[in-house]
């Protein structure tokens, strides 16, 4: 596959991710009527598009510097976001309080880390063109 296919294969992977967590991850749940709160809209949302944006760059980089193993990189940003969505659907809610307030904790946190390490993933792209 080429470089522009697994970008692509990338982005459809995070989106239809954010898709799947949104529908089947878990809400907040608050007050003594127990009010439902889908956090993970707003949070995998916004996690996908700074997810998006750091592929992006991904590829920019991978571009500027003729790196060869961009399969690497993208397969590692595929990997980092199955995971952050495995975790927004099966991870535990974190249970407070004498109304029992349930926090997905993972939910709420997990997207905005999943698209820093993508991040992370285009800064090593540097170090491992370089022979060591």
């Amino acid at each position: 596959m080429s470089n522009k296919n697994l970008t692509f294969l990338s982005l459809i992977i995070i989106w239809l991710g954010v898709l799947i967590a949104c529908i089947f991850g878990k809400p907040l749940i608050s007050g003594s009527q127990q009010e439902v709160l889908r956090i993970g809209l707003v949070t995998l949302i916004l996690g996908g598009l700074f997810a998006t944006k750091n592929v992006f760059e991904n590829f920019k980089i991978a571009k500027e510097n003729n790196f060869n193993n961009y399969k690497v990189v993208i397969i590692s940003s595929i990997v980092i976001w199955l995971i952050v969505i495995i975790g927004s659907i099966f991870s535990p809610s974190f249970i407070t309080g004498s109304d029992p307030t349930s926090l997905p904790l993972f939910i709420i946190f997990g997207p905005f880390l999943g698209s820093y390490f993508i991040k992370l993933s285009a800064q090593f792209i540097i170090f491992l063109k370089e022979d060591v």
